[in-house]
């Protein structure tokens, strides 16, 4: 995004991450759905991208 600036530093705003998640134990909660639709997405790219690169690779 044009003219961004973060306010808060990297390491900050993972430690306030984690501890958001530290606060809660239910937003420590693995949904092993959500998980294989996310490897499944992640694959799909992968594939996508290898493809697209073979594609270009070719001429």
């Amino acid at each position: 995004m044009p003219g961004f600036v973060a306010k808060i530093p990297f390491a900050e705003g993972i430690r306030r991450t984690v501890a958001w998640f530290d606060a809660d134990p239910a937003r420590k909660q693995i949904d092993e759905g959500t998980n294989l639709r996310w490897d499944k997405l992640a694959a799909a790219y992968g594939t996508a991208l290898a493809d697209a690169r073979a594609r270009f690779a070719a001429g």
